[in-house]
C-alpha cells in the first residue's frame, strides 16, 4: 500500500471537510481540553494547517481521553472515554480513508459481515454469527456476557483450580 497516496487522501480538502461535517453531525461531549463541537469550525480555521502539517510529518499527538462514568440499568457504572473534538475530527478523517480499503477486502464469511450488522445491533450485540460458505448456511448463537460483572461476582482463581 502506498502510504504517501493514503496520506494525501486523508489530508484532501474534501475528506477533511466531510470529517468535520460528520463530527458536527455526531455532536458529543467535550474532551479534556473543554472544546465543544460548536467551537471546532473556528478552531480548525485558525489551526487547520498546523494539524495538517503535524499529520503529514507524522508528529500529530492525540490528547488524553477524558474518563466519564455512565450509569448502567442494573445500578453499576460503565467507564467511557471521551476524546477531544479535534482528535475525533482526525480519527474521522483517517477512518474515511481506511474503511473503503478494508471493506473491499472484508471476508464475506466474517462474523462482522456488514449485511448482518443490523441484525446484530437489534439483538444488542448478543449474537455470534458464523457463515459457513461451503454448506451455504449461517449459524446463529445468542450469547450475552459481561466478563467484568462475572469476575466481580465469582472467585476467578478458585474457578481455574477446579
Amino acid at each position: 500500500m502506498d502510504t504517501s497516496s493514503l496520506m494525501e487522501q486523508i489530508l484532501s480538502k474534501d475528506n477533511l471537510n466531510t470529517a468535520y461535517l460528520q463530527v458536527v453531525r455526531n455532536k458529543g461531549a467535550a474532551g479534556v481540553d473543554g472544546m465543544t463541537v460548536e467551537e471546532l469550525g473556528v478552531y480548525l480555521s485558525e489551526n487547520g494547517e498546523n494539524i495538517r502539517e503535524q499529520l503529514q510529518t507524522r508528529k500529530y499527538k492525540p490528547q488524553p481521553v477524558r474518563r466519564v462514568e455512565i450509569p448502567k440499568p442494573d445500578g453499576g457504572t460503565r467507564n467511557l472515554g471521551v476524546p477531544t473534538v479535534t482528535d475525533r475530527f482526525v480519527q474521522q478523517a483517517v477512518a474515511q480513508a481506511l474503511i473503503p480499503i478494508f471493506e473491499e477486502r472484508f471476508l464475506y464469511f466474517s462474523p462482522n459481515f456488514r449485511f448482518l450488522d443490523r441484525l446484530i445491533s437489534l439483538a444488542s450485540n448478543s449474537l455470534i454469527i458464523k457463515r459457513i460458505p461451503f454448506l451455504s448456511m449461517t449459524v446463529i448463537h445468542c450469547v450475552r456476557l459481561s466478563v467484568h460483572n462475572f469476575s466481580q461476582q465469582n472467585n476467578l482463581p478458585q474457578l481455574f483450580t477446579k
